[in-house]
């Protein structure tokens, strides 16, 4: 009977194993049986590819693995590489420059890309924007959102500058736990002269430059849905 047994569990433990490793070794973003850190699509990709794969995925931005948010996940640290202090996984670190610039003058200094309407990336912040006929001109820069607990997220800035407040996606502000306080204001587009009463969190974060592990600025933002429709 004992020698049954330790069969029976040994069998069971087998089938077990090889029903498991195969979920373990299965690549979140290729979905080819290895690892993300053996994954050669990942390892070719730029940094603003491998951060947008992560976003893509819903990977964790500590350890590049599934099924929890970034400001829960157990492996959280610095970087480390070449100095970085931020909190994200190595792989995802962006290349430093010689020549850095502040954070409003890197914005200031972006090239504009055309975004067609109704498809503003997901993780946007709000900073500009001038409207033509078929698309918005955007003035666009990458930045790294950081919460309080020194959480971070790279955002695409948006720069409006006839834009009265600072808007960030909802989206963001509660992936990142970013803290506040709900407020009434009055959100009125062009073109209408009524506007619209809404009650909004405003909520604090950091934004700091991609390039550099600089403190970055102080800022406070209105969560909206959307940004641009």
């Amino acid at each position: 009977m004992k020698t049954t047994a330790t069969a029976e569990r040994v069998t069971t433990t087998t089938a077990l194993k090889a029903k498991i490793e195969p979920r373990l070794n299965s690549c979140a973003v290729c979905k080819g049986e290895h690892t993300i850190f053996q994954c050669e699509q990942f390892l070719r990709a730029t940094p603003d590819e491998r951060w947008s794969l992560c976003s893509k995925r819903g990977l964790c931005y500590h350890c590049l693995y599934k099924g929890h948010l970034a400001n829960r996940c157990s492996r959280r640290k610095p970087c480390g590489e070449a100095g970085c202090t931020l909190n994200h996984h190595r792989l995802l670190l962006q290349p430093g420059t010689k020549e850095m610039t502040p954070m409003r003058d890197q914005i200031a200094a972006e090239s504009h890309r055309i975004v067609e309407d109704g498809k503003t990336p997901d993780h946007a912040v709000l900073l500009a924007k001038s409207k033509t006929r078929k698309n918005i001109l955007l003035q666009t820069a990458n930045a790294f959102i950081k919460n309080e607990d020194g959480e971070c997220q790279m955002v695409m800035c948006l720069l409006d500058t006839g834009c009265q407040l600072l808007l960030v996606r909802k989206k963001i502000a509660n992936q990142l736990g970013l803290k506040g306080h709900p407020e009434h204001v009055k959100l009125t587009r062009l073109g209408d002269s009524c506007g619209q009463h809404k009650r909004l969190q405003r909520v604090k974060f950091r934004l700091k430059d991609v390039r550099n592990n600089r403190k970055g600025l102080s800022m406070e933002a209105l969560c909206v849905p959307t940004i641009c429709k």
